[in-house]
Order: C-alpha cells, then sequence, then structure tokens
C-alpha cells in the first residue's frame, strides 16, 4: 500500500494524486436540516471531509496525513412579500482554516486547493422577485 501512495501515476482514495490534480476523498459528505415555519425558514448545513496522505512527505521522508474537513454553513430566508424572498447566510459559520498540506502542483501552497475553499467565514444575502 505504501508504494501505491507514492506513486503518482496511480490515484488511490485518500491520496493526493498529481495525475488528477487533487484529492481523492474516501468519503465526502453535504448534509442539511431545514426547520420551516412560514415565512420564515432556517437551514444548517455541514460539508466534511475524510483525511488524506499529503503529496510530500515530511523531512524524515515519511507520509505525511493531512487533517479532515468539517465545515458548518447558516442561513435564514423570509419569504412572506408577495413575489418576493430575502436570504441572509453565513459559509463556514465557525471561521474554520483549511488543514495545512505541503502540495506543489499549484502556485497556492499550504493547502490543498482541490480539497477545499481556503476562504474564511463570509456573509452574504440575495434578494429574489418574481416579476408576474
Amino acid at each position: 500500500m505504501a508504494r501505491a501512495l507514492r506513486d503518482s501515476r496511480r490515484p488511490v482514495a485518500n491520496t493526493y494524486a498529481t495525475v488528477v490534480t487533487g484529492v481523492i476523498p474516501r468519503w465526502k459528505h453535504y448534509v442539511s436540516a431545514t426547520w420551516d415555519q412560514r415565512p420564515r425558514a432556517v437551514t444548517l448545513a455541514n460539508t466534511y471531509q475524510t483525511s488524506y496522505i499529503d503529496q510530500q512527505t515530511d523531512l524524515n521522508g515519511n507520509l505525511r496525513r493531512v487533517g479532515s474537513l468539517s465545515l458548518g454553513d447558516l442561513q435564514g430566508t423570509y419569504t412572506g412579500l408577495k413575489n418576493g424572498k430575502f436570504a441572509l447566510g453565513v459559509k463556514n459559520l465557525f471561521d474554520r482554516d483549511p488543514p495545512r498540506s505541503s502540495q506543489q502542483s499549484t502556485f497556492i501552497l499550504g493547502f490543498g486547493p482541490t480539497y477545499c475553499d481556503a476562504r474564511a467565514r463570509f456573509v452574504y444575502g440575495s434578494v429574489t422577485y418574481r416579476f408576474k
């Protein structure tokens, strides 16, 4: 198994494979739950990906494991206006940093850009109006 992990020509789940330029996680999910009390609704969501073996070894030549990633999102919506909808949300609610990686396949160093989004917590909003 260790030989397969180091062979970049053979992508293996939970390893950083340079052929496909990124990580193939063994497990990845997006789960959400919505509490809907018309005209208001609140959605809480979780994105999770398992840890993986990094592209580069440590200074002693040992395989290095990059930690798993778990992010929470929160969104509230209001549909009480005729033909209108307001939404306000927070991505990366707990402001988690991406797990550290020593990949060198892209110009971005310090994390795997194909594995996660490095943006910190951010708030967004939207207004939708339907003309009838």
